[in-house]
């Protein structure tokens, strides 16, 4: 194990003392009073401060001995550590993890050219589960194609054991439907949705049982013309009691094109119709509005499109009350399409995927459904996942 050490701190001169500390060239090998950090200079009075740093390479230790590393401060002329901050760096953990093998990855490296790929088609949960008692809270995935001025979904397959059972596909909010099924149907399309964003999921009854909810496999999308970088903001966090008027206003840099939509990098504020956040076109018609009266808090999202319009002006209004104060919003980009409805079958361009109705539960433990790979044959492995998708920072996988 390989360990630098970098120490740095205060060091105290005792007043009138006539030395004035200086850097010399790091020393190599150990470190030892012939080659301390040390000068001559005019006098200082007081206390004076320095930075004062050594290292010393190739210190070995193993997980059951202590090393110690010597430590000099200038006790020739009188200089004094009062305080000292010390970091290791650049460890490299050098065990054998095979017999006769290293942990280097330079040598691990030249098996690219020799290594034997192994095909496996394995899903967590099995290709062919879905799971009772479920909402689309908790069984939701986003598509997401991100220059779409639109898109289409299209099922291969939907197979449901209920007929209490849904497959469903809506907007970001979850406000709006675009599509559901409840019964067993294959290749069926969604009708055409104005985003570049859905939620696809499911719900089911108690009795859920162990067949395909759906397969997509592929998506048709209209492209939009432009992206265009931009910076709208609210404060951060917006004011208490705050009155829709004035709003925030982004203008296109291309007023000709016909539609617009904005981009939030930060959209957070409070909900339940508390405070909400309200988006009018060029004509101060509104065409929507940002709040959840159902039972959210607070909207939370650091990645979501407004919904496309027909406009040049887009102006973001927000109302708030008197308590719960959030971050707001922050716009860092909008695009602009020339593409109007009736022209996305004749534009459309096709994205093949292949997307399963496909969840973990909730609360799933780490000892359970554990899957083991092996080749009984190989020294080494690595292996290549075509699909992860987690909850971020909360779920996780060993």
């Amino acid at each position: 194990m390989l360990v630098i050490i970098c120490i740095s701190g205060i060091i105290n001169q005792p007043a009138n003392k006539g030395n004035k500390i200086q850097e010399r060239a790091n020393p190599s090998g150990t470190i030892t009073t012939s080659n301390e950090f040390q000068g001559i200079g005019n006098e200082l009075q007081g206390i004076a401060t320095a930075n004062y740093q050594k290292s010393q390479n190739g210190i070995t230790t193993t997980n059951t001995t202590t090393t110690d590393i010597p430590l000099f401060i200038d006790d020739m002329h009188g200089w004094k550590g009062t305080r000292l901050n010390g970091n290791v760096t650049n460890i490299k953990d050098t065990r054998d993890w095979v017999s006769g093998g290293s942990y280097l990855d330079s040598s691990l490296s030249v098996l690219d050219s020799t290594a034997t790929r192994v095909y496996y088609n394995y899903w967590y949960p099995s290709n062919t589960t879905y799971f009772p008692n479920q909402n689309m809270s908790t069984s939701r995935q986003v598509i997401s194609i991100e220059n779409a001025r639109a898109i289409r979904i299209h099922f291969q397959q939907i197979t449901l054991s209920s007929s209490q059972d849904t497959v469903r596909v809506t907007n970001m909010e979850d406000t709006t439907i675009y599509f559901s099924a409840t019964t067993t149907q294959s290749n069926v399309y969604t009708n055409w949705i104005e985003a570049s964003q859905a939620y696809v999921g499911y719900t089911s009854n108690a009795n859920g049982e162990s067949i395909n909810g759906y397969i997509i496999d592929h998506i048709l999308y209209v492209p939009a013309n432009e992206t265009i970088s931009a910076l709208v903001e609210s404060p951060h966090p917006y004011p208490a009691n705050k009155n829709a008027n004035p709003g925030w206003v982004l203008q296109s840099a291309i007023p000709a094109r016909r539609y617009m939509r904005a981009h939030f990098s930060l959209l957070d504020i409070e909900a339940e119709g508390w405070d909400y956040l309200q988006l009018y076109n060029n004509q101060s018609s509104l065409y929507y509005t940002y709040d959840t009266a159902y039972g959210t808090r607070k909207i939370e999202t650091r990645d979501r499109w407004t919904p496309w319009t027909a406009t040049n002006t887009i102006s973001f209004n927000l109302t708030s009350d008197a308590t719960y104060q959030y971050d707001g919003f922050i716009i860092d980009k909008y695009q602009l399409s020339t593409t109007d409805p009736a022209q996305f079958a004749a534009r459309a361009l096709q994205m093949n995927v292949d997307i399963r109705w496909h969840n973990y539960e909730v609360n799933h433990p780490i000892s359970l459904n554990q899957l083991a790979l092996q080749q009984a044959s190989a020294r080494y492995m690595r292996i290549n996942f075509t699909h992860v998708n987690f909850e971020d920072g909360r779920d996780y996988l060993l």
